[in-house]
């Protein structure tokens, strides 16, 4: 898969139609209740370095998750949620740059997660906490492994305009990286498009970018995402999200 078309072909697909979008819901109208599913493929390097950073090896591994999420907002602006999915992971073992490799096999595993997680939304600002339980570590670089059992994030800005802040929270679970920054912004009545950078694992460096979400009714979206790397990372992925509401 070229990540470029891949790009190029999910937004094309996300062109807006004419629905308008109401606001959601303010905490004093009443309840809300939201499921999303998404799916992720990618591609991350794991990048061996010498003393002095420069790269004596590159290997690559592939990575395809899933996910859901439920969550309820209260007219109080509290929300109590889970997410849940899995990551299939397929990465070659650690080998010596400077001969062939020794014993090399690819480790092929998949790793389950749970995450519930309470927070408060309000209009113009939001943060939650959460819990990760997962089968095992997170790879990062050079094959080492961080065990997180706290997730979280910061949004400041309203709905549809806001800079966030998250540390283990995307979905699917590290299909953007573990810390991910996101500005979001409007560009029509039901579209909506975030710029996002991906940083600390499973991808060596930085991912940057794109959002797209296009509501097809007032209470069913499709978004698309798509992001590139150094040494030919990549991650494309789709998802869809639900919301009810009521007094």
């Amino acid at each position: 898969m070229n990540p470029r078309l891949a790009l190029l072909g999910l937004f094309i697909a996300a062109l807006p139609v004419s629905v308008e979008v109401p606001a959601r819901h303010d905490g004093a109208q009443g309840h809300e209740t939201r499921v999303a599913v998404a799916g992720d493929i990618s591609r991350f390097a794991i990048v061996q370095r010498g003393c002095e950073g420069q790269v004596l090896d590159v290997a690559h591994g592939q990575l395809q998750s899933g996910a859901l999420e439920v969550e309820h907002e209260f007219p109080n602006d509290l929300v109590i949620g889970v997410r849940g999915g899995n990551a299939h992971e397929e990465f070659p073992s650690a080998r010596w740059y400077y001969g062939p490799p020794v014993g090399a096999r690819t480790i092929e595993r998949d790793n389950h997660y749970v995450n519930p997680y309470v927070a408060f939304e309000s209009r113009y600002a939001g943060m939650g906490v959460g819990w990760l339980k997962a089968d095992h570590g997170f790879v990062t670089t050079e094959y080492e492994l961080v065990h997180p059992d706290v997730t979280g994030h910061l949004r400041f800005g309203d709905w549809r305009r806001n800079f966030t802040v998250r540390w283990m929270e995307e979905l699917p679970l590290e299909s953007s990286g573990y810390l991910t920054m996101e500005t979001s912004l409007p560009v029509a009545q039901n579209g909506e498009l975030a710029i996002f950078t991906g940083m600390v694992g499973p991808y060596d460096g930085a991912l940057l970018g794109l959002k797209g979400r296009i509501w097809l009714t007032p209470d069913a979206a499709l978004q698309v995402r798509a992001a590139l790397g150094a040494h030919s990372q990549y991650s494309v992925g789709a998802g869809a999200s639900l919301r009810f509401s009521g007094r």
